[in-house]
């Protein structure tokens, strides 16, 4: 097993340097682009490599405190609680968050050499210590035992040293499963855009998560002063973390009690085991598996782009069918539509826990139709990738859509009811989590305020329209990114439309119905407004398919990346 990972050390540094060298067919120039290429990620060494240095000497400061009975043992162990629960996250997230961008040229070419497939996956998973993150945190767990030898304490030192290489085995088999895990994930299409689905919205509502962590100090009087985080009082779950296990085994170790301090180290071993056996079972699996798993299935034409929606005619049914598939069917139509109902709930979750700190915090607390006001001007701001630019990211289906018989007209407005659709199923799914999170409240106003909303989405849509028509781009509706990004000028401008559109319809509902508690005036206010914009829209569309006539080719030009 060592001369395998020893073959493996020398392909990696052989690989490295040729990336230096290149080819003697390259110019002088391509030679230097291929010289900087390697020497970007190399930079990284460095920073990381005086982090390794420093918490090296910290390490070997808090193992002497440890083993004098020093007043900053304690700290010095919080300290290395929070930087080992970065080390075990750090190993997890970027796996996943690179197979997003694809997957890497797999290693199952190896299996035509005489490498055992266990071998192989053994060389895989210490190749994460190669990892800046993680290698940088080694020196200072090794130097904390050496601290602990250094002090005297012979039986602590053996602790910590037997739990480091413990939390070591864990963090790189929690890396390797992370890693085979996405490139298996990411092997099938299908799959993977779901993955990079759940990816992106866990990613999206972490950010929320130490808010919930904090515990408010207030004063006699009730009101809130400050908060913190209660670092020693966390869920029970993270008991079962390789950081807290290793932390709780020292902590026990010095407090006397040698029982619990290796029953604790032996459970940490048993934990990098399994999730090595894990990784191996992944690994194998990824292995076998083709560049594709999902079969060819028969394609069928669904039967509805044929039916004739309200106000519409056949042509433009079609296009606002079309176009509402086309979005709810990509990555980033997905995430457009799901992610604003979690946001609000998180949102008004956290103003109840924090009302002091979240702007507007009681009012999305207590008033239900605060927080669906609040989604509908979210989710316009979502679907920004598909109404600002509606037309270049269809790509090639744009051509089809001027080769087939609809005029501008209906397309305009196929395009602007298929946008409606999108931003229906957006604003239901706000609905349903804003009910979940405050329940109760004037059922009419919760139906004044999709009435709102609909009524700024009527006078947005032909807006939207001509952006799309005067600043195109060229789009890529499977990427969470800025290739799935409108133009600039086009968010710019649309941001402020949705600010200002929305402004009459606020404040009715701010003033008339909630300061003046007049609901039946603030009704006819709102139908008026709503009529009055859907009126509006029409010919606003007509006008809109003028300047698309007049732009069809440069439309075209430009949604076929050219």
């Amino acid at each position: 097993m060592i001369r395998y990972l020893r073959a493996f050390a020398w392909l990696r540094w052989r690989l490295l340097i040729n990336g230096f060298k290149g080819s003697k067919r390259r110019d002088v120039l391509e030679r230097l682009s291929r010289l900087a290429s390697v020497l970007a990620p190399a930079l990284l060494i460095v920073p990381f490599g005086a982090a390794a240095a420093l918490l090296a000497v910290l390490g070997f400061h808090a193992g002497r405190h440890f083993g004098t009975g020093g007043n900053e043992a304690r700290a010095a162990l919080l300290v290395a609680r929070l930087v080992l629960f970065l080390v075990i996250a750090l190993p997890v997230l970027v796996p996943l968050g690179r197979a997003s961008q694809g997957t890497k040229a797999g290693a199952a070419r190896l299996l035509l050499l005489p490498i055992p497939r266990r071998a192989l996956h053994l060389a895989e998973a210490v190749s994460a210590l190669a990892d800046p993150w993680l290698a940088f945190v080694v020196p200072g767990l090794v130097l904390f035992a050496a601290g602990l030898l250094s002090a005297g304490r012979i039986e602590d030192g053996v602790v910590a040293f037997a739990a480091a290489l413990a939390l070591i085995a864990a963090v790189v088999s929690l890396s390797a499963l992370a890693s085979f895990a996405s490139e298996w994930i990411m092997r099938d299409r299908r799959r993977g855009e779901v993955f990079t689905l759940v990816f992106v919205l866990l990613i999206s509502m972490v950010g929320l998560m130490p808010a919930f962590l904090v515990t408010r100090h207030a004063e006699p009087t009730g009101d809130v002063r400050s908060v913190d985080v209660p670092l020693g009082n966390l869920p029970a779950w993270t008991q079962v973390l390789p950081s807290e296990l290793y932390a709780r085994a020292l902590q026990r170790e010095v407090e006397g009690h040698p029982e619990s301090a290796w029953l604790l180290v032996g459970i940490l071993a048993a934990e990098a085991a399994a999730i090595y056996a894990a990784s191996s079972a992944v690994h194998g699996r990824l292995l076998a598996a083709s560049g594709n798993e999902r079969a060819h299935r028969r394609r069928t034409i669904v039967d509805g782009a044929s039916r004739r929606w309200p106000f519409l005619t056949p042509e433009a049914s079609a296009v606002a069918v079309v176009h509402a598939r086309n979005a709810l069917r990509s990555v980033r139509g997905r995430l457009a539509v799901l992610l604003p109902g979690p946001l609000i709930a998180g949102l008004a979750l956290l103003s109840r826990r924090l009302p002091g700190e979240v702007p507007f915090g009681s009012m999305l607390n207590s008033q239900s139709h605060v927080l669906l006001g609040f989604g509908c001007v979210f989710s316009l701001y979502a679907l920004q990738a598909f109404h600002l630019n509606q037309f270049a990211s269809d790509r090639a289906g744009l051509s089809l859509h001027f080769l087939s018989p609809v005029s501008d007209v209906d397309l305009v407005r196929g395009k602007a009811a298929g946008g409606f659709l999108i931003y229906a199923v957006s604003i239901a799914l706000c609905f349903a989590c804003a009910w979940v999170v405050t329940p109760g409240g004037p059922t009419l106003t919760w139906f004044f305020v999709l009435v709102a909303g609909t009524a700024t989405y009527a006078l947005l849509a032909p807006i939207a329209a001509v952006l799309s028509t005067l600043f195109p781009k060229t789009a890529d509706l499977s990427q969470t990114g800025q290739g799935g990004n409108p133009h600039g000028l086009a968010v710019l401008i649309g941001s402020v439309t949705v600010m200002v559109l929305g402004a009459p319809a606020g404040l009715v509902l701010t003033i008339v119905h909630d300061r003046m508690h007049e609901p039946g005036l603030a009704a006819a206010l709102i139908l008026g407004w709503a009529v009055f914009c859907i009126a509006v829209a029409f010919p606003l569309c007509t006008l809109a398919a003028q300047l698309v006539k007049s732009r069809r080719e440069n439309l075209a030009l430009v949604a076929g990346g050219r």
